[in-house]
């Protein structure tokens, strides 16, 4: 059916809006009779589950945001346009009904639906963690022979894998399942997909090996095709003669896969559609029977929670979790170094002799890569796995997340203090309190001290033509010593004077409006709120902080005289930061860039840090920050965010009010560029409405309905970093 491109991705956004309506009920939780976590293997390295899902389209239908787009006209509209397309009787949607009406197609289509409904989920068992690791070292070698040693050196290397290093690389069992209620409409289309595969294979000389291993397994638990597949079924022979210099290889190839098997499951088990992959058959036909994630301690939280509905479940294992960091972190650097060490030699001149060797400079280069990669690892914690889970209110949605990896970032041994300093009713807030690491800090240092080490050798090498010679003799000689100053300043005073590590980013509007923010700009017909964003940092040492900030003017300086040397144009002559006016008002002390007379925004705009002795506030706003430094209570997020509590950290976002705020930016906007509201912005066309002006502020305001959200994290050391979030309309 041709159908326009753009008519058709508007059809198919609105089609929800077109459905149906339903309840939407709330059922306690039985996760063993109502779950597949029975089915799931008690060590499985992962697993992912979401139940209820018609409930929750149907919630999804019902919501303020779906109500409110379902008036929008441009909307309306589009439905309306369905519908007429629907009841058209030319020849293409004759056509595509009479498709539709067919039994298969009837039974294909409750059962797809079916399937939507209720529950899917998918898992991996214990072996996926040694898949994954054995597939990445594999990867490794043969990624760096063959940048290395080419073609040559990648045939050297095959022949030289035994059987025993293709065993570190298990088939795992995975598994895609669908929970349904009809099994006669789902063994019909199996009962269809067999005939079809059977007879497509069949017909086909090369492939009816393949069509002899499928077969139909019954039980008293369901019925599953399965296809068996196994080392022996390669075509060996024919690959060896496509190429004879490649025959040695493909024979080796043979020897160290053979026994190797493979089976792909797709039936049903226990009231599930299963898509599976597994070594053999009896892995698929063993689930359940022995032992389940239910009873794995790490989902403890879970059980507590199991009374509520839930609507989704995801948990990684401590296994696959340290398989992941093994695979892509560990050794690191050291990794790339294998890897790309040829192409590096051959980058700086020296590689296209036969040892692909480095310039001399570099010759310590894959030894400190290999200490930092030793440093990196002291300073990373056990890479451990996670559980996650959300259940539905009747507010909204709520939800825990419970990281097992101990947190090297977040400290929440204390209330978080600074919630008092965000605003009662922030649009957006995210706050917490960082650990004070020194060691990264130092480790930082080294780094930067051996890479200077490399640059003075890349310089002193001869590499570089007179002219950059002489601008890297400047940007070492001067440019070095501002970069050694710039960290000495962050190390002796911002660093100490910030150690209580609390710091929040908070964003509200209201506080600053003006119909006209430019000389240039065309007054509005309404008053223009600016987000007012500040960052609000917890000091340990306040004059140490201000010591610091002035310190960092002069290095800035000196940053602008290295330019200029560079470049005579980069900066005019004499010129240097601005330094901000002091002041104080009411008692706090403000640094601060005063807007211009002539700038028709309001006075009280002002880039600015305020401090008291505790506290400093960036902002572009002296109302803000005169109502941050003193103490309010957050009024938002009350059920899960206090600042009596011991939180490291906190985050709220008002998606809708946000919205709302933003009206009459985009009413002023459409003004400007459309005129009038009603005309177009996208004219009608292939028989889809046009979307007038209006339609476009009638969407935005409807997306005001949307919901906020909320969230809390605890981290305390020795247990796992849990973090309570919520949704609500």
């Amino acid at each position: 059916m041709r159908v326009d491109r753009i008519r058709l991705v508007v059809l198919m956004l609105a089609f929800p809006l077109f459905l149906g309506s339903g309840a939407c009920s709330t059922i306690a939780s039985d996760l063993s009779k109502e779950t597949s976590l029975p089915l799931v293997p008690a060590d499985a390295d992962f697993y992912s589950a979401s139940f209820r899902m018609e409930s929750q389209l149907q919630r999804l239908l019902q919501s303020k945001l779906v109500s409110e787009l379902q008036k929008v006209e441009f909307v309306q509209g589009v439905i309306d346009e369905i519908k007429k397309d629907w009841t058209l009787e030319n020849a293409e949607m004759a056509q595509a009904k009479a498709i539709l009406k067919t039994p298969l197609a009837q039974e294909v289509l409750k059962a797809v639906a079916e399937l939507a409904s209720e529950e899917i989920f998918a898992f991996g068992d214990s072996r996926c963690s040694q898949f994954l690791i054995g597939l990445t070292q594999l990867q490794r070698e043969m990624s760096s022979i063959s940048v290395s040693e080419g073609n040559e050196g990648l045939l050297d290397w095959v022949d030289s894998l035994t059987k025993e290093d293709m065993n570190q690389i298990p088939v795992p069992t995975m598994v895609m399942g669908f929970k349904f209620k009809d099994e006669d409409r789902i063994l019909t289309i199996l009962d269809q997909i067999q005939a079809i595969v059977s007879l497509g294979l069949n017909s086909v000389p090369a492939t009816a090996i393949v069509a002899e291993k499928l077969e139909r397994v019954e039980d008293s638990r369901g019925t599953r095709l399965v296809l068996n597949l196994s080392s022996d079924m390669i075509p060996w022979e024919q690959l060896a003669s496509v190429n004879e210099e490649l025959g040695d290889v493909v024979d080796h190839l043979e020897e160290i896969l053979e026994g190797r098997k493979i089976s792909l499951t797709f039936g049903t088990l226990d009231k599930y559609l299963l898509i599976a992959i597994s070594e053999n058959k009896k892995q698929i036909a063993s689930l359940g029977k022995v032992g389940s994630l239910l009873e794995n301690a790490h989902l403890k939280p879970l059980i507590q929670d199991s009374k509520q509905e839930i609507i989704g479940i995801a948990y990684v294992s401590d296994r696959i979790s340290d398989a992941q960091f093994q695979s892509q972190w560990k050794g690191y650097f050291s990794n790339l170094y294998a890897q790309f060490q040829p192409l590096i030699a051959l980058a700086m001149g020296n590689g296209l002799d036969a040892d692909m060797e480095l310039p001399e400079f570099l010759d310590s280069l894959e030894e400190d890569l290999e200490w930092l990669d030793d440093e990196m690892e002291q300073l990373v914690p056990e890479f451990k796995g996670s559980l996650g889970y959300s259940f539905a209110t009747a507010k909204g949605y709520e939800g825990y997340l419970y990281s097992r990896t101990e947190s090297v970032l977040l400290d929440g041994s204390k209330p978080l203090d600074i919630l008092k300093h965000v605003n009662e009713s922030p649009l957006a807030m995210l706050a917490m309190r960082a650990k004070y690491n020194p060691k990264w800090l130092a480790l930082s240092r080294k780094v930067v001290r051996k890479v200077k080490t490399y640059l003075d050798g890349f310089v002193a090498s001869g590499m570089v033509s007179d002219r950059d010679q002489t601008e890297w003799e400047i940007v070492m000689k001067k440019g070095w010593p501002l970069l050694k100053s710039g960290a000495d300043l962050f190390e002796q005073k911002f660093q100490p004077a910030t150690q209580d590590g609390q710091h929040a980013w908070t964003l509200s509007m209201g506080g600053l409006q003006s119909k006209q923010w430019a000389k240039d700009m065309p007054p509005a017909k309404e008053l223009l709120p600016i987000p007012e964003l500040a960052f609000v940092a917890g000091l340990t040492d306040k004059d140490k902080f201000v010591e610091g900030c002035a310190e960092a003017f002069g290095i800035f300086d000196n940053l602008v005289e290295l330019l200029r040397e560079l470049n005579p144009d980069a900066a005019p002559a004499g010129y240097s930061i601005p330094r901000p006016e002091r002041g104080f008002e009411a008692g706090t002390e403000l640094y601060r860039y005063l807007i211009p007379d002539d700038c028709p925004v309001p006075k009280e705009m002002a880039p600015q840090v305020a401090f008291d002795e505790h506290l400093m506030i960036a902002s572009y706003s002296s109302v803000q920050s005169k109502a941050l430094l003193k103490r309010s209570s957050l009024s938002v997020g009350r059920e899960l965010i206090r600042s009596d509590k011991e939180l490291a950290a906190a985050s709220y976002f008002d998606f809708g009010g946000l919205m709302n705020k933003l009206t009459p930016w985009v009413r002023y906007g459409l003004e400007i560029s459309q005129g009038d509201l009603n005309e177009f912005v996208v004219p009608p066309q292939n028989g889809l409405p046009g979307l007038k002006g209006k339609d476009v502020v009638d969407l935005w305001n409807a997306m005001s309905r949307m919901g906020r959200f909320s969230s809390a994290t605890e981290a305390r050391s020795g247990s796992p970093t849990k973090t309570h979030w919520s949704y609500e309309e």
